[in-house]
């Protein structure tokens, strides 16, 4: 179902590397951005990302900080993008929606056998 926005509560971070699994500090240009990995998931398929998708890297180190996604459901992959670099992806996540319901005002003053 649906929950309201809310930012992620894990932030995602990205690292430039080289061949050799360095991070590549000397980039602060390069542009990445991110996006829902659509599945045969229902919940995933309709869900949106919103937030700032597009960072830029710092140092090789590209840092989101308002990701959201408004429906709860399981198996969310994230994707990310930059020209000539390759895609790389989140292990699968959830977002988990409302747990418990309350009842925030009692019903009374009724009489038996008549609406509330």
């Amino acid at each position: 179902g649906d929950v309201a926005a809310v930012v992620l509560m894990v932030q995602p971070h990205v690292a430039l590397r080289d061949l050799y699994n360095v991070t590549v500090d000397i980039d602060s240009t390069t542009l990445v951005t991110a996006s829902i990995l659509r599945s045969s998931d229902p919940h995933v398929t309709a869900a949106s990302l919103s937030g700032t998708r597009t960072v830029q890297c710092c140092w090789g180190l590209c840092k989101f900080t308002d990701l959201v996604i408004a429906k709860s459901g399981q198996r969310y992959v994230l994707q990310f993008d930059s020209p000539g670099v390759k895609t790389t992806f989140t292990q699968p996540f959830e977002v988990f929606g409302p747990s418990t319901l309350n009842v925030l005002r009692q019903p009374s003053g009724a009489v038996s056998d008549s609406d509330i």
